[in-house]
């Protein structure tokens, strides 16, 4: 359990300096997110949203510090840690976010009231071709194939 807790530590005062410098050249946030990919779209696995969009804009502003559960749209810090492997399928499209409006910051990641998808990676081996040129269409973001860090 020592171990564990250490290592926890350690990703997270990484995640600390990292976030510092995690701005892109407009100001915004970056990070990353998971979804699960149906047929042409998105899927949030936690809340089960749908990405129609490039863009989702929270219907509550995040204000206070703590995390899980709390309003606004999630990103993590890293994309290791953005893999959020608890949530892992065969369907699993990972991507780098920006977040604008209203913010909050955490060690592990944010939540914001408006993201932007930046660009995709599908990692998961059930998302074919055809759904990835879809994803593209739609989003209008680069879409690659990756795997998981």
């Amino acid at each position: 359990m020592a171990v564990r807790e250490e290592r926890r530590a350690a990703l997270l005062a990484r995640n600390d300096r990292r976030r510092r410098s995690l701005r892109a050249s407009d100001g915004a946030l970056v990070g990353w997110r998971v979804w699960c990919c149906q047929g042409d779209m998105l899927v949030s696995p936690s809340q089960r949203t749908k990405w129609v969009t490039a863009e989702l804009v929270s219907n509550e502003c995040p204000t206070s510090s703590g995390a899980r559960g709390q309003p606004g749209i999630h990103a993590s810090w890293s994309r290791t840690h953005g893999d959020h492997r608890e949530y892992s399928d065969r369907s699993s499209v990972i991507g780098r976010v920006r977040a604008y409006g209203a913010y909050v910051e955490g060690p592990e990641g944010w939540r914001a009231e408006r993201v932007v998808i930046d660009r995709l990676v599908v990692v998961g081996d059930e998302v074919t071709d055809r759904q990835i040129s879809a994803l593209s269409e739609r989003y209008h973001v680069p879409v690659g194939r990756g795997r998981r860090r």
